[in-house]
């Protein structure tokens, strides 16, 4: 969400720093694997349309 506008690039940039510091292994783990199964259907459709 855009809950904190920012003013300029400066600051938006120090709040994405700061937000993907404080990303948890345990998000990224369960992230990466509930894309998984996109990224096989992907591949099994050769690229073609996926579900």
């Amino acid at each position: 969400t855009n809950s904190t506008p920012h003013l300029n690039v400066d600051s938006l940039k120090a709040y994405i720093i700061a937000t993907w510091a404080n990303i948890s292994t345990d998000f990224i783990k369960k992230s990466c694997a509930a894309f998984r199964h996109r990224v096989d259907a992907a591949i099994e459709a050769k690229g073609g349309y996926i579900e």
